[in-house]
């Protein structure tokens, strides 16, 4: 099996965001774990279900990037906040490697 099937998300993610920045975008990587209350010795979810792994904003334009691994499925709540950010025109796309980032940054119009 090649290298590149085998890539985690977290992999993924960072040669996304290596992209990026080298293209000019100020990019991160957004926390989906909870915030820990060390009162009751847990994570309490985050606030916002579903949202993005990354968030890319250049020249006024902002980029939503969800990443998945080859074989990853976005959940309900993604889907709905995929739905979400298009129905109020931004950009959001899944992608599996860079190159869907860069082919996409390539098709938008800026």
């Amino acid at each position: 099996m090649s290298k590149i099937l085998k890539q985690s998300e977290q992999q993924i993610q960072k040669s996304i965001l290596d992209m990026l920045s080298l293209t000019g975008w100020y990019a991160y990587k957004q926390d989906s774990v909870g915030i820990y209350d060390p009162v009751k010795n847990l994570y309490r979810k985050s606030n916002t279900a579903g949202k993005s792994d990354i968030i890319a904003i250049k020249k006024g334009t902002v980029l939503f990037v969800e990443v998945k691994s080859k074989i990853g499925k976005q959940p309900p709540s993604q889907k709905e906040f995929e739905r979400n950010i298009k129905e109020h025109g931004g950009h959001y796309l899944i992608a599996r490697g860079f190159e869907d980032v860069q082919n996409y940054l390539k098709g938008m119009v800026r």
